[in-house]
C-alpha cells in the first residue's frame, strides 16, 4: 500500500463559485459532489486528494495536494464582516462552509456543521503532527475555537484574524519596474 487512509468528508462544490460560498441563485448544474480524503504516505508525507465518486463507488482523483502546502482555514461563523459581499458570503456559508487554502482556496460545503467541525479538528491536529507542530491560520475563529484547534502554539495568535484580509478592489496590474540608469 503507498498510502494509509487517515480521514475523509464529502463536500459540495460549485463550479463558477469554487473559492467563496456561492449565492443562492447559483444553478444546481454547478453543484458537483466531491469527497476530500487524507492520507498519508509510507515515506510519512500527508497528501489532500480531492475525488469523485464514480457509479461503481469507486473514486476518481481530481486533484492532490501536499498537506505542508496548507496555508489557512476560513469558517464564516464568528467572521466579522467588512463588506457587504463578506456580509452575504458569511449568510450563504452558514455554518456549513469552510474555504481551505492549500496552494489557492477552495470553498467546500459540508453536510453538517458537526461534520465540519470534526474534520477541521482532525486536519489541524493531522498538519500539527506533520509539521512539527505548526497551525495553518484559522480565520472566523472564536478564541475557544481556535484555542481548542491550535492548543498552545503562540503564532497562531499572531496570524490569526476574525476577518480576512481585504480584497483588492481593482484586479492588480502589471507593473513596470524602474531600473536606475
Amino acid at each position: 500500500m503507498i498510502e494509509s487512509y487517515i480521514i475523509h468528508i464529502r463536500v459540495t462544490e460549485d463550479a463558477v463559485y469554487a473559492t467563496a460560498p456561492p449565492p443562492p441563485y447559483s444553478s444546481p448544474e454547478n453543484k458537483k459532489a466531491r469527497v476530500i480524503v487524507v492520507a498519508v504516505r509510507k515515506s510519512g508525507r500527508v497528501r489532500m486528494h480531492k475525488a469523485r465518486e464514480n457509479d461503481d463507488g469507486s473514486f476518481s482523483i481530481g486533484k492532490t495536494w501536499m498537506l505542508d502546502d496548507l496555508t489557512a482555514i476560513q469558517i464564516y461563523d464568528n467572521l466579522t464582516p467588512t463588506s457587504l459581499l463578506q456580509e452575504q458570503q458569511k449568510q450563504w456559508a452558514s455554518n456549513v462552509g469552510v474555504v481551505v487554502t492549500i496552494g489557492k482556496a477552495y470553498y467546500w460545503q459540508t453536510a453538517n456543521h458537526k461534520e465540519r467541525d470534526f474534520f477541521i479538528g482532525s486536519l489541524v491536529k493531522i498538519f500539527k503532527k506533520y509539521t512539527g507542530g505548526k497551525v495553518p491560520k484559522l480565520i472566523g475563529f472564536d478564541d475557544k475555537q481556535r484555542q481548542a484547534l491550535a492548543g498552545d502554539a503562540s503564532e497562531v495568535q499572531q496570524h490569526s484574524s476574525q476577518s480576512p484580509p481585504p480584497l483588492p478592489s481593482q484586479p492588480p496590474q502589471a507593473r513596470q519596474q524602474q531600473v536606475p540608469p
